[in-house]
């Protein structure tokens, strides 16, 4: 359609005919196989061209916003991982041997739609591997402290039946508190040091009650 409005205007020489025929291109319906329904005139077809070139614009924009704001949280997220991952490698023995993933590896959000989806793509995998380095780390450290607890509780039972200063049980919290509260933590001796600890509280126990 352009071309024949060029052409009708034929370098500026412009008669009566040809405006009638520069205008009936402009707002006449555009000829094609489309639906006369959705028949054009040719300054509506630019018209709406460019309201769609503005929205795609738009949504480009939005959408590279948005992945930029994605990528700042997984940075500052990797960041509060690796003090984590550090606290766990200072605090347990046999902590994981896992990388915190690194979000700068990505590089920056590229412009284009189809540049940003791969990326898309690229970042999910990052963010999901965060999640499992966040896991990973703060498991044994929970753990422990979840193993304290445990051994609280049955120092507190030992007190409440009277058998706290029992030599067996003193002896078993000292083991226990000596791996538990030490860094780096074994956790896998801690494990059995306070159910050790369990079962010496239930014993005596058992033969203090058995005694009276």
């Amino acid at each position: 359609q352009q071309q024949r409005i060029l052409e009708a205007w034929d370098s500026g020489r412009v008669g009566a005919n040809e405006t009638t025929t520069i205008s009936t291109l402009i707002w006449g319906r555009l000829d094609g196989n489309a639906d006369a329904t959705l028949a054009l005139s040719f300054a509506e077809a630019c018209s709406l061209g460019a309201t769609l070139v503005s929205s795609l614009t738009e949504r480009l924009l939005a959408n590279g916003a948005i992945v930029r704001s994605r990528l700042v949280r997984a940075l500052a997220r990797a960041e509060d991982i690796e003090i984590l991952a550090q606290r766990c490698r200072d605090k347990i023995a046999d902590a994981p041997n896992l990388a915190v993933p690194d979000p700068r590896q990505l590089g920056d959000v590229p412009v284009g739609l189809g540049e940003q989806s791969a990326f898309v793509v690229r970042l999910d995998a990052l963010e999901r591997a965060l999640d499992e380095a966040a896991l990973r780390f703060s498991a044994p450290l929970r753990e422990r402290e979840e193993l304290r607890a445990v051994m609280g509780a049955y120092l507190d039972m030992a007190g409440q039946r009277g058998v706290a200063e029992n030599e067996g049980v003193v002896a078993a919290e000292r083991r226990a508190r000596g791996v538990l509260w030490s860094a780096p933590c074994d956790l896998c001796a801690a494990r059995e040091l306070v159910a050790a600890l369990q079962v010496e509280v239930r014993s005596v126990s058992v033969n203090e009650r058995g005694a009276h």
